[in-house]
């Protein structure tokens, strides 16, 4: 599961990592990103992929209308492939959405309250708290997406969604699945469109714990 995300990126990290760096900073000051908000994804849409501002939350070309989108900010990308809403998106028009890091929350135990004995005398109710996990290895964090383009009323409207697999031995304390994250190397293969369907499906799954680090959100 991925339900937000945050980015606080540079253009020069972005051209470090991909080798190409967006037109403008525009969106890439977000530190946390939420459903139908709108993000830069790198998109291969033509020859060469590119930047483009697009809203999060799927919508498949054939829907009658957008109600989808708020359901559809995640894909198990096991099966992806053979999904109607995300097959010809998984063919055709991946992407990878360039992050900081993603977020997951935890049940905390409530505080033990002590008195002047350091006896217990109550206990504070349990709280969720909040815990960004990122890449370690890099200052990207790239998440792996696809994206779609949906003929509204008043014009296109692209979307998209991040894709999910079983959790690594980090991710799984916090939740039952995580985001796909790629490698710098595995995001090139991803993006090409000589890459097969079942040649990108082999890059999605769990990210290397060694290489990734995690941190509490101060809310």
């Amino acid at each position: 599961m991925c339900a937000r995300f945050g980015v606080q990126l540079s253009q020069a990290q972005l051209e470090l990592t991909f080798g190409i760096a967006p037109e403008a900073e525009d969106l890439l000051d977000q530190p946390e990103i939420r459903p139908t908000d709108t993000s830069l994804v790198l998109a291969s849409d033509q020859e060469q992929p590119r930047y483009k501002p697009v809203r999060w939350g799927l919508v498949p070309s054939w829907a009658k209308d957008d109600r989808s989108a708020a359901n559809l900010i995640n894909a198990r990308s096991e099966t992806a492939a053979e999904k109607p809403s995300f097959r010809e998106a998984m063919a055709k028009r991946r992407c990878v959405v360039p992050a900081s890091y993603y977020v997951e929350w935890r049940d905390e135990p409530g505080d033990v309250q002590l008195n002047l004995f350091g006896e217990p005398t109550s206990i504070s109710k349990p709280k969720k708290s909040k815990y960004a996990f990122f890449r370690a290895d890099a200052d990207v964090t790239i998440l792996a997406g696809l994206w779609e383009r949906w003929m509204a009323p008043d014009g296109p409207l692209e979307t998209f969604t991040i894709l999910t697999c079983a959790p690594n031995e980090l991710a799984g304390e916090f939740h039952d699945r995580m985001p796909c994250l790629l490698s710098n190397e595995d995001a090139e293969i991803w993006l090409r469109q000589s890459t097969t369907v079942e040649e990108a499906q082999a890059l999605l799954r769990p990210f290397d714990s060694a290489q990734m680090g995690t941190r509490l959100i101060a809310e």
